[in-house]
């Protein structure tokens, strides 16, 4: 695309979710002013945000901070359910369960927002919940270190959306999983491969 330096700054960019139809992109970005440099909050930390852009023949268009970001907190890793109507990500804002929770957002038809919803004790728990994606079978899948796990971040799945009476999450296992940080699991609808992160020390 001609204009990937309206997308890419010098700053972070990074977990992106696309639209069905391929003209809605949300992603993570550190939080910058108008004229592109880093905010601050009042301790001199840089928050994420989730920003979001729209496709207009090759190019990226009208990219806006969604409404529910703020300066005093991080929101990000964006990701969408199957029917584009529902957002899902990431916040430390306050009255959550742990250091990070995840939470949704319903997509108006008028491209407006709803009021973000926490999650709950099904997903978060005192720890740090990341990187949710839902699969074509509407499973729901993220990272967490505040589950039974083989060590820290781990990926597990969980049933919350599919209609069926709620399970435990449920720890994917080896070799997905180590004794490290494993996260951003991602599974091509297209092939069924998976992909996922991980950072060993």
């Amino acid at each position: 695309l001609i204009n990937a330096d309206d997308i890419n700054t010098d700053y972070h960019e990074a977990s992106i979710a696309i639209t069905n139809d391929g003209k809605t992109m949300y992603f993570t970005r550190d939080n910058t002013n108008k004229r592109n440099r880093l905010k601050y909050d009042k301790e001199g930390t840089t928050h994420l945000q989730i920003y979001k852009a729209t496709l207009v023949g090759e190019q990226w268009t009208d990219i806006k901070s969604l409404p529910f970001n703020d300066d005093y907190f991080s929101t990000g890793h964006p990701a969408l359910s199957r029917d584009n109507k529902t957002l899902y990500f990431v916040s430390d804002r306050e009255g959550g369960f742990g250091q990070t929770d995840i939470y949704s957002v319903e997509i108006n038809d008028d491209g407006t927002y709803g009021t973000p919803v926490n999650l709950g004790e099904d997903i978060n728990t005192e720890g740090r919940e990341m990187f949710p994606f839902i699969s074509k079978d509407n499973t729901f899948y993220f990272s967490s270190d505040g589950h039974l796990n083989l060590g820290l971040l781990d990926i597990f799945k969980s049933n919350i959306l599919t209609g069926e009476a709620t399970t435990d999450p449920v720890n994917i296992g080896a070799p997905f999983n180590s004794g490290y940080d494993d996260f951003a699991y991602f599974i091509d609808n297209d092939t069924e491969n998976s992909v996922f992160s991980y950072i060993p020390n």
